[in-house]
């Protein structure tokens, strides 16, 4: 719960435990309504027994059950095979049909191995699905899918993984009558995740487009995923596939975060849930006139753990900004502006956006002023503000969890005077390039502030940032 409105959780409750495989949950009003793996439920208001709507789904294989409410007020929900490939019956590996009270299944699209992301489009009505296709047919065939559902039309497998293209397994069989997805992207994405932007935060031209999680491959030879990216869209069709969050995914391929749900909130907020260690993250947009420059999205955690490393970035693209308004904006948490990369603290629950007194100039002249390795807030250095907004948060950029009075000072003292000063090698510097070996210890020297005007403001030449401060 987010009693203060401030976009990040200030408590939890547990609302029912002793579920199997809980994956599903969609509201009707005030209505709660959920998935496990074998059955779909409903919840009333006040009520603290669920009410069993449908029983009897098949078990294991592909767990998750995914539901949606369409337009004609129907209940859809979407059951994964048991297998990689093989001959399930129904109700598996399709998107099936009921009445709101359970009745009536009807299958709706067939031939789909695992769907999980389903979303309605806000206009047309029409129930679009991404879709997790086969393994084992090396790095990149088949591809995933994007489909646009069709009543009583099917999808290919086990047979056909597209339109005349037969799996090995099934040799002689007839895909001519496979529907052929509406867009296809990377083998072993593995998208889950899925939902139109219907909210007003962001700019204008994000309204009406999609926004799917890719969970990550867990087998190719070369990793991809972990990512939330955007669906264009055009008419009423997707158009093109763009990296919206990324990060999760390090360079050596291994993975401290790995996305699956999605949820427009209702102040345009996007959700973005990440079981890779059990937390929320939000991404939101700072409000301002769109003028020449680098977006201003912005990405929080709103719950704590252990599992996020000392030094990480995510990356969110977003429209055209100001640069100095974006370099000079307080970046707490993980923050997406200038060069699209900070790489930050985590977020801690007095961080706030607070004036501070004195010369900012010299602040981002230059210096990326840390603590003296003695402090344990960051209230000390209030001399230091004005447009440079403190690139710090309170408790300090952390090394490591739990290292609160010891790790204080990883990028402290980067200050750019003689004797020169390096950031601490786990904390990292103020740069936009993905951290790599070279990066530890680095020496920053007496144009420290290049860090931070040139290479942080969207890799443009410290000069023209300069000139903009100057």
């Amino acid at each position: 719960m987010d009693a203060d409105g401030d976009g990040v959780a200030d408590s939890r409750s547990t609302v029912l435990s002793g579920l199997s495989y809980p994956f599903g949950l969609a509201f009707r009003g005030d209505t709660m309504y959920f998935a496990e793996q074998t059955a779909v439920k409903r919840l009333d208001p006040g009520a603290t027994t669920p009410v069993t709507l449908i029983a009897n789904l098949p078990g294991g294989g592909h767990v998750t059950r995914t539901i949606a409410f369409g337009p004609d007020n129907l209940l859809y929900v979407a059951i994964g095979s048991s297998c990689n490939v093989c001959d399930d019956a129904l109700p598996r590996a399709a998107v099936i049909r009921y009445n709101l009270d359970g009745s009536n299944p009807h299958p709706f699209a067939t031939g789909l191995r695992n769907s999980v992301g389903l979303a309605f489009h806000p206009t047309t009505g029409e129930l679009w699905a991404n879709n997790n296709d086969r393994d084992n047919l090396g790095d990149d065939v088949p591809p995933e899918h994007l489909n646009i559902l069709r009543d009583g039309r099917w999808y290919g497998w086990p047979q056909c993984y597209l339109p005349g293209e037969a799996n090995p397994e099934y040799p002689g069989a007839d895909c001519s009558g496979v529907e052929p997805p509406a867009l296809t992207f990377q083998a072993h994405s593995a998208p889950l995740g899925l939902a139109f932007y219907t909210g007003a935060m962001f700019p204008a031209e994000y309204r009406g487009d999609a926004f799917m999680t890719y969970h990550g491959s867990w087998n190719r030879t070369v990793a991809t995923g972990a990512k939330v990216v955007r669906v264009r869209v055009e008419n009423g069709r997707p158009a093109a596939i763009e990296d919206f969050v990324t990060g999760w995914q390090l360079a050596d391929g291994s993975r401290w975060g790995r996305p699956v749900g999605l949820l427009v909130m209702p102040d345009g907020a996007l959700l973005v849930s990440d079981d890779g260690d059990g937390r929320i993250w939000r991404v939101s947009f700072g409000q301002g006139p769109p003028v020449e420059g680098t977006g201003d999205l912005t990405v929080t955690t709103s719950t704590t753990g252990s599992g996020i490393p000392a030094a990480y970035t995510l990356n969110a693209s977003g429209p055209e900004r100001d640069l100095l308004r974006d370099c000079d904006r307080r970046l707490h948490g993980v923050a997406i502006g200038c060069a699209g990369e900070l790489r930050g603290e985590r977020r801690q629950p007095a961080d706030g956006d607070r004036p501070l007194r004195g010369d900012g100039l010299d602040h981002v002249r230059g210096e990326l002023h840390g603590d003296d390795g003695q402090s344990r807030r960051d209230d000390d250095h209030d001399r230091f503000q004005s447009r440079s907004r403190w690139l710090y948060g309170r408790g300090g950029w952390r090394s490591r969890p739990g290292d609160r009075d010891q790790q204080h000072g990883h990028v402290q003292r980067a200050r750019g005077r003689r004797p020169q000063r390096r950031a601490y090698r786990r904390g990292g510097e103020l740069q936009p390039e993905r951290r790599d070996v070279s990066d530890r210890d680095r020496t920053l020297g007496r144009d420290g502030y290049r860090v931070l005007l040139g290479e942080l403001c969207n890799a443009q030449p410290a000069a023209a940032c300069e000139r903009r401060v100057g």
